[in-house]
């Protein structure tokens, strides 16, 4: 079976993007006060807790980001993934929204100037109100790790998965099967895994300067 890892983009040297775009299009998210990548890694088995939240641009907020480690997606594909086996739909809190419709075209010269490490923009810049009704519900896909799912599967071969970034990539062995990949068609190891029915769900929203697919056969 032919199967799906996500790399999010993270580095922008050989690009014509910035950080300010990485940070425009996913967002800063946060959970129980602590920023990402410092924020709680929830899995679907845990108790809900406190919801993702997220300060980011609008109106226009893409299908599919990944502000932390997991997925966000909007209403439209979150409804197309209820299906699935062992992954949790959680509705993210915005609490931030600031009013700049994402392009990467159209981002004034003076935020770009102002501004070189995104992040900084999105804190400094103010909370617009009217945005909240807008944009719709976004959704958490809580996924489990696949450190915590191989040994359920103990006689599952190693697989290599290519990952990181064209110019600086990595091979990684990872214990992954078809089995595994039915009962859990969403994994997270530092990249995501997809089983190809899962990831045909939102295949079409998923933006190629933010994001590397690649196909592994297990």
């Amino acid at each position: 079976m032919e199967c799906i890892s996500i790399t999010s983009v993270y580095s922008f040297v050989h690009s014509r993007l910035t950080s300010l775009d990485w940070w425009i299009f996913h967002g800063l998210a946060a959970r129980d006060g602590k920023a990402s990548p410092n924020d709680p890694y929830v899995a679907p088995d845990q108790p809900l807790g406190h919801p993702l939240e997220l300060m980011r641009t609008g109106p226009y907020v893409p299908a599919v980001t990944r502000p932390s480690r997991q997925l966000v997606v909007n209403e439209e594909v979150a409804s197309n993934l209820r299906s699935f086996p062992n992954i949790r739909l959680v509705p993210v809190r915005f609490t931030k929204l600031i009013n700049l419709n994402f392009s990467e075209d159209n981002i004034p010269k003076e935020i770009q100037k102002e501004f070189p490490f995104g992040r900084d923009f999105i804190i400094a810049s103010e909370n617009d109100e009217r945005l909240h009704g807008q944009i719709g519900l976004h959704f958490e896909v809580q996924c489990f790790r696949l450190i915590d799912v191989s040994p359920l599967f103990p006689e599952t071969p190693f697989v290599n998965i290519t990952t990181g970034m064209p110019d600086d990539e990595e091979i990684d062995e990872c214990q992954i099967s078809e089995e595994m990949l039915k009962q859990f068609p969403l994994l997270s190891y530092g990249d995501l895994i997809c089983h190809p029915d899962l990831f045909s769900v939102f295949a079409t929203h998923v933006d190629n300067d933010f994001f590397i697919t690649r196909r592994f056969v297990v």
